[in-house]
């Protein structure tokens, strides 16, 4: 398991970090799913608070990277969990009740705030990892920051349904608020300085006083399991060209902007790719399989899946190199994609629901990790989290479509064919580079 080293003054601030957006996470998902579980009666009303709840999520985060240099990291992060905290309790007292009229009004706009806020949250997270931890340990540092945030979603949001369920929503909503109040508390491990003005540990000043991510020699990230000092490849401190932020000395073949974009671009088709996989495994995976397995099982399999290969993806890289990491992706996703749909036995479905997370949690963390190393922490968790909300918005879309034409083994054919070639040319071009 990778730990933080506190050589720089890191661990305490992503310790806090890392803590404030697993609870935020956990809330958030607890309400993903709550609202339509309890709105049986009428589908109608749970597709359109989850339609509100993801636009908005996805509305509000290419501008976070602007909030959190003008107000600090711990600034948009706190305030990031009292809108999501308000939003969810609004939510789910206008929840319980009759959906109509002004509570439906109410419930829609409970769910525009909480999407709001975890939109900013979570963007401003995985910026916030790549402004704390130093280049040579970004990679395993956002694994782990990947798997704690991913379990929170795998077992907190079953446990929020549960009590939602159980209870009604409203007492969710009252506990939703008690979690976002203690993520807010943990944000103030972060220091105040953190983030404005992409002040950071470890972090310089470029050519013309623009101030460029730090690629120190000394690694933030070790490895409880071998001791390794961190990522091979020698790194800098550089310029930051263009619109893009690359910092010329660490990308010296991706320092012009449509190079970086072509990049990123590539990225982002692999990352959507990979997340229409993820909607795959807790969508139709659980209806294809509903005879042989329960599907609350498939899905939290392929969850706790997802949350090992967050984990999987920063440990892999140092070792077998990022082009390595991306095919160990690919060939997981293939692998679990393409035998789920042949099958009804009940152990097979759930083997390949958590291959399938593995390859998906390990496609996300290098993902992110190339981002960042093409733009700056900002632009990347950008880039990242659209690709992320996206391919689900995507995925669950094709997802009934297909199901209800009966094509899905050839779709998933398709989609895996497509996602081997993005991932091997993404590998190639990711081969030798730091």
């Amino acid at each position: 398991m990778a730990r933080i080293e506190d050589t720089d003054g890191i661990r305490v601030p992503f310790a806090a970090l890392t803590a404030a957006v697993s609870l935020g996470v956990a809330t958030f998902f607890t309400l993903y799913s709550l609202i339509p579980v309890t709105r049986t009666d009428d589908p109608g009303v749970g597709s359109a608070f989850v339609g509100v709840l993801m636009t908005c999520v996805i509305a509000v985060q290419v501008g976070t990277p602007t909030l959190v240099r003008r107000f600090s990291l711990r600034t948009v992060v706190s305030g990031s969990l009292a809108a999501l905290g308000v939003g969810a309790l609004v939510a789910g007292i206008a929840g319980t009740g009759a959906a109509s009229g002004l509570a439906l009004v109410a419930l829609l706009a409970g769910g525009a705030l909480a999407g709001a806020g975890f939109g900013i949250l979570i963007v401003a997270g995985s910026q916030g990892v790549g402004v704390l931890v130093p280049g040579t340990g970004l990679g395993r540092a956002l694994g782990l920051y990947g798997l704690i945030t991913a379990l929170a979603t795998a077992l907190g949001s079953p446990a929020g349904v549960q009590v939602g369920v159980a209870f009604s929503p409203t007492t969710f909503g009252v506990v939703a608020v008690v979690l976002c109040v203690l993520g807010a508390v943990a944000a103030f491990g972060i220091p105040a300085s953190i983030g404005r003005g992409d002040d950071a540990p470890g972090k310089t000043q470029g050519a013309g006083g623009t101030e460029g991510n730090s690629r120190s020699s000394g690694d933030s990230v070790s490895s409880d399991a071998s001791g390794s000092s961190g990522d091979s490849g020698t790194t800098g401190s550089g310029p930051v060209t263009g619109a893009t932020g690359i910092t010329g000395s660490e990308e010296p073949h991706a320092t012009t902007i449509p190079g970086a974009l072509r990049v990123l671009a590539l990225t982002l088709t692999f990352l959507l790719l990979a997340v229409l996989f993820l909607s795959h495994a807790i969508t139709s995976l659980p209806v294809l399989a509903s005879d042989s397995v329960s599907p609350a099982l498939t899905i939290l399999l392929a969850q706790l899946g997802t949350a090992g290969g967050r984990w999987v993806g920063g440990f892999a890289e140092p070792r077998i190199t990022r082009s390595g990491t991306i095919m160990l992706a690919t060939i997981l996703l293939v692998i679990g994609s393409i035998t789920g749909v042949f099958t009804s036995n009940g152990e097979t479905i759930g083997i390949s629901a958590v291959i399938l997370g593995l390859g998906v949690g390990t496609a996300q963390t290098v993902a992110l990790h190339t981002a960042m190393r093409r733009t700056d922490a900002g632009r990347a968790s950008v880039v990242w989290n659209l690709g992320v909300d996206g391919g689900l918005w995507m995925g669950g879309i094709l997802a009934g479509l297909v199901l209800a034409q009966g094509a899905m083994l050839p779709a998933i054919f398709a989609a895996a064919s497509i996602l081997a070639i993005v991932g091997a040319v993404l590998a190639v071009k990711e081969t030798g580079r730091p």
